[in-house]
């Protein structure tokens, strides 16, 4: 009788378990929400109120019943974790598909109303299915996202208004229909991102933020947004970007494909243009008084419909230092780039590789603009400019680094670019004269491989190989890492023996590095060739 109690007490409570859930009627909510109270069904619109604090913990489930906002004036801290993530949601989602989406509101942080003295937080949250935006915030500066993933939202993933300079860290923002994030007057600093695969462009920046930071948008990747109109990477009206080690690839939009900017301008600084497409502008538009300085970008593969495959110029100013711009591709003119309407602007290129773009390399209408240390396909009216092939790694395979396959000795095998950049610029990071190009030749802790040949009592052989290499004394160094010649890593090992036999059989053929830790962590550097 025992037994058949202690079951049926069990099973009541896991009936209980699978039926608990937690119903939400409009009005004010703070305190905590954990998971034991799933699902959380919101039946109204809510708010925290100002003073007030609502924290969210990791696995909850919170699922609007309709078309209902969630405002914060308070404080809002939803800490999911990697492992069990915070979701906002909507009970039906076939809707969203089928052109009769009812989905809630999203987040509305307002700022106008209260003082804000705390951080709000959202950290491994999933946002999904809003009829309006995902994350709206207004006047709302005190707000950090990170590891959240923003996507399938009606509007945009985010919309900043007046002065919303929050914090962004580790965000992925996909699948919105209006476009991916849209700041207007705000100053976000945005890094660790992806913004990919939105109805619209992927970031719009319009409107002077006033305060001491630009907006900033560091190590991430736009790809594959595709807007109706203007930029379907990054858009920017009327106010000035900083964008650093970010790849704006596969995007699409009638002017600019990658960037546009118009009476605006910035910097774009270690960025990668990469197979996007436009009518004008596949790669980058700048247009009506824009003055943008690209610095150490890579533009490549990039297509106008008309003109201006790699870039199009129109009355701005665009400055070029140390850009490769090649196999991109016009309609009509200016594969490279094409200037139109520039005579009362400063266009400036040094330091840069322009090779192997259709049906020309430059075109301009009325003022060719001043070329200086390049490398030109064709050659170019200029201080110090070139026509020889750059010999890049593997352009075929995206590969656009300069190549030296017998360093030090300089031979043919040498880029001719490699130390032929203005030797007034500023060093490359190795010490040595700026190269030509978005790439520079790291000539540090390099060393000359030949087959079995000792160096510093150690022997790399065969070299070049097919299938495997063999490293004879090892005992000295603690850890090996094997790059490709772009900085991938495609192994990494302990070292505790003297000799060591290394598979590359998978490894693309190329240019490879061995990097090699000390003890006392010092680095050395040497190099082979799979074949």
């Amino acid at each position: 009788m025992l037994k058949i109690g202690t079951t049926l007490i069990i099973f009541l409570l896991a009936v209980f378990q699978m039926n608990a859930q937690t119903v939400i009627q409009d009005g004010d909510v703070y305190g905590e929400w954990n998971a034991d109270g799933n699902p959380y069904l919101i039946n109204g619109n809510i708010t925290i109120p100002s003073n007030q604090k609502l924290a969210i913990k990791p696995g909850v489930n919170i699922i609007f019943q309709g078309q209902y906002y969630f405002e914060i004036i308070g404080r809002l801290n939803a800490n999911g974790m990697a492992s069990d993530s915070i979701t906002f949601t909507i009970e039906d989602t076939t809707g969203y598909y089928l052109g009769n989406h009812n989905g809630w509101y999203g987040f509305f942080f307002n700022g106008t109303s209260s003082m804000q003295t705390e951080n709000s937080i959202l950290e491994y949250c999933n946002i999904e299915y809003s009829a309006g935006s995902g994350i709206s915030c207004l006047g709302f500066s005190n707000l950090s996202i990170e590891n959240c993933i923003i996507k399938n939202n009606l509007q945009y993933g985010i919309n900043l208004f007046e002065f919303s300079d929050i914090m962004l860290d580790g965000v992925v923002i996909t699948g919105n229909e209006s476009g991916g994030m849209v700041v207007s007057y705000s100053a976000p600093q945005v890094t660790n991102f992806t913004i990919s695969g939105n109805n619209g462009s992927g970031v719009l920046v319009e409107g002077n933020s006033m305060g001491p930071e630009l907006p900033a948008f560091i190590s991430g990747i736009i790809s594959d947004n595709n807007s109706s109109f203007k930029g379907g990477g990054i858009s920017v009206f009327d106010t000035y970007v900083y964008v650093e080690n970010v790849e704006i690839v596969s995007n699409f939009a009638l002017y600019g494909g990658g960037v546009y900017c118009e009476m605006g301008g910035g910097v774009l600084k270690n960025v990668i243009l990469s197979g996007n497409t436009a009518d004008y502008g596949g790669g980058i538009n700048i247009d009506s008084f824009a003055d943008i300085t690209l610095d150490h970008a890579l533009i490549v593969n990039n297509n106008a419909n008309v003109y201006g495959g790699g870039a199009y110029v129109a009355e701005s100013s665009l400055e070029i230092v140390n850009a490769t711009i090649s196999n991109n591709n016009a309609g009509e003119q200016g594969g490279g780039i094409y200037y139109e309407m520039a005579t009362l602007f400063t266009n400036e290129i040094t330091n840069s590789i322009i090779w192997d773009n259709l049906p020309d390399e430059i075109y301009a209408t009325d003022i060719t603009p001043g070329i200086n240390y390049s490398d030109v396909k064709g050659g170019y009216t200029g201080s110090n400019n070139m026509d020889t092939d750059p010999l890049f790694a593997d352009p075929e395979n995206g590969d656009y680094h300069l190549l030296w396959i017998n360093f030090p000795e300089a031979d043919n095998s040498k880029s001719p670019c490699i130390d032929s950049g203005d030797p007034n610029s500023s060093y490359d990071p190795d010490g040595t004269v700026a190269d030509m190009g978005a790439f520079f030749f790291n000539q540090e802790n390099m060393t000359v491989i030949k087959d079995n040949v000792i160096i510093d009592d150690l022997v790399i052989y065969p070299n070049p190989a097919y299938s495997d290499i063999n490293l004879k004394g090892t005992s000295q160094f603690e850890k090996l890492v094997i790059t490709t010649i772009t900085g991938q890593r495609v192994k990494k090992l302990d070292i505790n023996t003297d000799y060591l036999n290394i598979n590359i059989s998978e490894f693309e053929s190329g240019i490879h590095f061995i990097i090699l830790y000390d003890q006392q962590g010092s680095i050395v550097t040497k190099k082979f060739i799979k074949k």
